[in-house]
This record gives C-alpha cells, structure tokens and sequence, in this order.
C-alpha cells in the first residue's frame, strides 16, 4: 500500500475518531445539564416547601393562640420552626367560645383543632336540668350570634397576621430553621453540606453558617421567607453548595465512568493502530532496501567469479605463460567475500533466536587493533588515506570475546571507509576513562544528523547517500556491533555532525577489565 493511502485512511479514522469523542463529550454536557437542572429543581422546591411550612406553622400558632381560653397564661403550642415570646392573655376580649351557651356546646379536643361546632336544635342547657323546644326566633338569633362571633374571631386572626408581626429574627427559630432544610434535602437524596444565610430585604445578614461567603463561586439560592406578609416580605434565605459540581458528577457514576473508559479505550487502540501500521510499512520498506542490497552485494562476487571461471574454460586461454594464478586468487578472493555476506546474514539470524553464547578470555585490545589495522591497510592504501593508532590507554587487557571483538572494530572501520571522503583519515583510540577502557573509531567523512544518529544501530538501517549505489552493505553492520558491545556487558555511542565524521565510542567497564 502507498503510503499516500495510509495517509489517507489515517486522517478519515481520525475523522470519525474526533467525531465518536465529541459526540460522547456532548452526550456527558447533556447529562450534566440534565442533572443540574435536577438538582437546582429540587434545592428550589425544598426551600419553597420550607417557606410554606414556617408560614403554615406561623398562622396555626396565631388560630391557637387566638382560640386559648383566657385563664392561660402562656403559650402551650410549640411548633418546629417558630420562635414567639411567651404572650399573657389576661385583659383580653371576653372568650368567643365559652363551654357553655344556648344551643351549642364547646368542642372536644380531638376536634378542636378543626375549629368546626354543633348546632343542637330544640336543647336549652338550663339550671333545672329541663329542656324545651326553641322558637323560630331564637333560633336565628342563636345562628346570628355564633356567624356574628366567628366573623369577628377571623378578624382577629387577620388582624394579629397583619398588624401585631414581630421583627422576623423573634419569629423563626433559625437553628432549627437551618436542621429543617437539612433534613428535607436529606430526605430527597441530596446529603451535601451547604452554606446559608437569613438576610433581610437590604441584604443585611440575620444569620449565617461559619463558612458562608458572599464571594462563591457555586450557584446560589434564594426563597423568600412569609412572602404573603403584607405589604413586604420581611426576609429571605440565601444558600449554596460548595461540592455542587463534585456531587452532579458522582450523580452520574457508572455511565460517566464508562463514557470516559470507552473514550481513553478507544483513542488508544487508534494511536496503537496507526503505529503498527506505520511501523510495518517502514519494515516493508526496509525489507525492500535489503533484499535490493542483498542482491546487489551477492551478484557482484557472484558476476566475478563465472567470468573468471569462462576465462579458465576458454580453449584460448590455457596454456603456459597465462596468468592463471591470478584468475585463481580473483575467484578465491570473491568467494571469501560472498561467504563473509552469506555468514553476516546467518549471525543476524542467530541473534533473533537468542543471547550470543561469547568465549571470554583475556586479551590486549592493543593487539586487537593492530590485527584489524593490518587487514585494512591495503584498502586505505589504494584510497592514498591513513589510519592512525594512538594508545593512550595504560592498562589495556580485558575479558573479551577475541573473535566477535576484531569483528566489531573491522566493522567500525569498514564502515569509516565506506562513507569517508576520497582520502579517508580513521583515528583509532585507546584510553583509560573513568571506571573502565574507551574505544574510539574516528573519520573524516560525511557525517551524519541526529535522526540518523537515532536510527544508525538499527537493523537493515543504512544512512541514505541518494539514488546512487556507491555505499555497499546490508545495513546489518552497526546493528551487530551494538548487539555484541551490549553482551559484553559494554556500551557505544555516537558523536557525528554532517559534514565533519562521525565518531563511535565504545565504553568497556572496569568490571570487564577485573575479570582479565
């Protein structure tokens, strides 16, 4: 697939991505919404119930009150949210419901709170125990009088609700007030701590809770305390939740829970996806270039070696004073070369499978060197280069694998030629740093960025020199060398610039050289 494709079906899965993710961020606003509007309704509702039911409590203390008989000196009635001082009733107006009168009798106390009265027709409660029939006429004299005496105790009660009002802070009891509203939110699921506070029409607080603040920043609400008292209202509540927010969220619990799970879920497995997509098209592509390098690496010795062999056969060609040795050494020569790429292959194989079994032995890292330095001298010749061997290092015996060694430095150097200018300079380092032995290969040649620098111990990774095939090579080399340094227990880096060489440092910790 071209990666203009995959471009492609990515950004239409991001598409729907971001779609998917706001549509559920719109769902949850909606919730939220829903909730809120919940909530506020029943705070709003609560509180205009309270105010009903103080102001409900309030007439029914002035009915009772009123209706006392006049011997009392007090108020018996307790009601939960009221607060009136206790009232003497002596030098009132003369008790509109005496015990005793023609035609009626008071009502028991299991009624009295109805205030309803009997009409006994034809019974007159005298003296003598006698009854007689009344007369038309006093009949509705009688009613008259009862109509008469209820009219004016309503007009009493109106009268005190009206014009005999105490300051509002002597008629509630605002303790309880504030136990009540707790308890009717309570009651209704909303066990969340508030703030309140009774103020008057000027805004001037009454009471408040100790944490109440007129600066928050939660919604606040307000219910009109006797909001029939006449002409104005006297008082209203102000209230708020601190941990409104919090408690809308909890309110949504599990599918609020599961919305944001299944959005995380999902972005994840499309971040996931979009990087084995990418990570397996740079493999095709990788696996492109070696196969193409592969091919080219194995069909040059390969090309070499039957055009030797055509010129053995050649009938021409034999006889003495033919340079047959030569064509030999050429064909020995390619061989060795295609079995030094066919074993390079092989190594990277085993090295998927598992940990390279190493034959540590004590060995001078010096006598390394040179041996790798005699192997390339005839190549650097020919490219009229140099290579430079300074030992700085004072003590330079470690525990090393001999072989996997010299093929790791040769690596190194074989990759300083390959992308070295046209007279290569590689400058080889020994020398005792910190805790432990340092290497160093030097080149002056084409240098390399730090993307590639990232990249560079990658395996099948080759540092792109265009459209030309002047650098051979599978791109397996820096990869071995990083797999074997890191089984020794060491490690390497790079320091490179484009343009100015490259530098790989390898660092052997001095527990390697105690072993030696």
């Amino acid at each position: 697939m071209k990666r203009q494709w995959i471009w492609f079906l990515a950004g239409v899965m991001a598409l729907v991505m971001t779609g998917l993710i706001l549509v559920q961020a719109y769902w949850i606003n909606n919730a939220m919404q829903v909730k809120e509007q919940q909530f506020r309704q029943i705070v709003t509702h609560t509180l205009n119930e309270v105010a009903r039911e103080v102001e409900r409590q309030e007439a029914v203390y002035h009915i009772m009150d009123e209706a006392l008989p006049q011997e009392s000196d007090t108020v018996p009635w307790h009601f939960d949210a009221l607060q009136y001082e206790k009232q003497s009733h002596r030098g009132r107006r003369p008790d509109p419901y005496p015990s005793k009168d023609r035609g009626f009798r008071s009502p028991p106390p299991e009624i009295r709170d109805s205030f309803s009265w009997e009409v006994i027709i034809g019974e007159s409660y005298m003296e003598s125990g006698t009854s007689s029939v009344m007369q038309d006429g006093e009949i509705k004299t009688m009613v008259s009088s009862r109509i008469t005496q209820k009219s004016v105790f309503l007009r009493n009660i109106m009268d005190r609700m009206t014009r005999e009002l105490p300051p509002v802070e002597k008629r509630i009891n605002l303790d309880v007030l504030n136990r009540m509203i707790a308890s009717r939110l309570q009651e209704r699921g909303i066990d969340l701590e508030y703030e309140m506070a009774v103020k008057k029409p000027d805004n001037r607080v009454l009471y408040h809770t100790p944490a109440y603040s007129e600066e928050t920043r939660s919604g606040v609400f307000q219910q009109a305390l006797f909001p029939n008292d006449i002409p104005s209202i006297p008082a209203f509540v102000s209230l708020y939740f601190p941990g409104e927010k919090g408690f809308i969220y909890r309110s949504l619990g599990f599918m609020r829970i599961t919305s944001i799970m299944l959005i995380l879920t999902t972005v994840l497995l499309f971040a996931i996806t979009l990087l084995v997509i990418f990570r397996q098209k740079k493999l095709s592509e990788i696996r492109n270039d070696f196969v193409n390098n592969m091919t080219h690496e194995l069909k040059t010795p390969i090309s070499t070696i039957s055009l030797a062999a055509q010129m053995l056969t050649d009938p021409g060609f034999q006889g003495p004073g033919k340079n047959i040795d030569q064509i030999s050494g050429i064909i020995h020569e390619e061989t060795r070369r295609l079995g030094l790429q066919v074993e390079k292959v092989l190594q990277t194989a085993i090295f998927d499978r598992g940990r390279v079994k190493l034959k540590k032995k004590k060995v001078d890292v010096h006598r390394l060197i040179e041996t790798v330095i005699k192997n390339f001298e005839l190549q650097i010749r020919n490219r009229q280069g140099d290579i430079i061997l300074k030992d700085e290092a004072q003590y330079s015996v470690a525990h090393l694998d001999e072989v996997h060694t010299i093929n790791v430095l040769s690596n190194l150097v074989d990759n300083a030629l390959k992308y070295s200018k046209d007279r290569p300079v590689i400058t080889i380092r020994t020398r005792n740093r910190g805790k432990g032995l340092e290497i160093s290969v030097e080149d002056n040649g084409i240098g390399m960025s730090r993307e590639h620098q990232r990249k560079i111990f990658d395996k099948f990774y080759r540092v792109p020199t265009g459209n030309i095939h002047n650098v051979k090579g599978f791109g397996l080399g820096l990869s071995y060398v990083k797999k074997i340094v890191e089984e020794h227990g060491a490690s390497i880096r790079v320091e490179s610039q484009p343009g100015k060489g490259s530098k790989f440092i390898i660092f052997i910790p001095e527990s390697n050289q105690r072993h030696a």
